[in-house]
């Protein structure tokens, strides 16, 4: 399951030229860049990503106003990340 979805994510990243990927797990959210072509993460079920920004999700902004900025003041950062794919509930490909 979990290299299937990998594999799943790297040919869609590929497939639509895109690399910024949103993922939500039951209690994080990270938002970051696909690093990799995908074959070693394969085999051990991550994925790797650079410039990582991760929220808690119970301090995801819920506001709605236009331009809202309040997300900015409750992440943390990393160079690399890598996250567990069989955590993930779901994931979007950002343009």
């Amino acid at each position: 399951m979990c290299k299937e979805m990998v594999k799943k994510i790297y040919s869609l990243s590929k497939k639509c030229g895109i690399s910024q990927i949103a993922i939500i797990t039951n209690h994080l959210k990270f938002l970051g860049t696909l690093y990799g072509e995908g074959e070693r993460e394969k085999n051990d079920g991550t994925l790797t990503l650079t410039d990582a920004k991760i929220w808690r999700l119970k301090d995801v902004c819920k506001c709605g106003e236009s331009g809202c900025k309040c997300d900015g003041a409750s992440f943390c950062s990393a160079d690399w990340l890598h996250v567990n794919v069989s955590k993930i509930v779901a994931f979007s490909l950002k343009k």
